[in-house]
């Protein structure tokens, strides 16, 4: 504790210092994580709103939307999908109600503590001077704030390949409906960049 009246010590004001710029690239770090967290990206992924909705008949039923109880996967797209966020969103949506906002919060939340988990690594592996960078690069990375949409903003990005496939009958007399075979052929290929 501080004594009233006595002064720091280079290694206590060292220390008081470190705390402080912890708490600040904390703070900010969730800040970036928090704002706009239900609107922006605007509307709901489609993974998104497939998981929030698992959360949500799990909330109301105790069953997945095909009827299963208490599942380990999701039948979800056919292919299964992951379980833990959606029970990890449960306890969300019972105390705050099922919202964009709601279902992104406990991810924004996990993305706050780890900050502070990246800081106790990054301090353990080189030091006290180096994990506050570190601390403060992974807060505030471009992917701090995941956005989670399937095409950047006016379907442009650094580089863009489109791959187009073209469909075709064997000559062998297959009938259409019966194709055997897809050739996949790149037919163009665009770079776009902007600066």
């Amino acid at each position: 504790p501080l004594e009233e009246g006595k002064p720091l010590t280079k290694a206590r004001r060292e220390i008081v210092l470190r705390g402080g710029c912890l708490f600040l690239i904390v703070l900010l770090g969730c800040l970036l994580r928090l704002y706009g967290l239900g609107r922006l990206p605007a509307g709901l992924n489609q993974d998104e709103a497939s998981e929030f909705y698992e959360a949500f008949c799990l909330l109301h039923g105790g069953a997945d939307r095909n009827g299963v109880g208490n599942p380990v996967q999701f039948i979800s797209w056919g292919s299964g999908q992951n379980v833990a966020y959606a029970w990890l969103c449960l306890p969300f949506f019972k105390l705050l109600g099922a919202s964009a906002t709601v279902g992104r919060l406990p991810m924004a939340l996990v993305g706050c503590a780890s900050i502070l988990v990246f800081y106790g690594l990054a301090r353990q592996w080189f030091g006290d001077r180096v994990s506050l960078l570190y601390a403060a690069a992974f807060a505030f990375a471009p992917w701090a704030k995941p956005v989670l949409s399937m095409q950047p903003v006016g379907g442009t990005q650094l580089v863009t390949l489109p791959v187009y496939y073209k469909a075709g009958f064997m000559e062998a007399g297959i009938a259409p409906g019966l194709a055997e075979r897809i050739d996949g052929a790149v037919e163009e290929q665009r770079l776009r960049t902007r600066l």
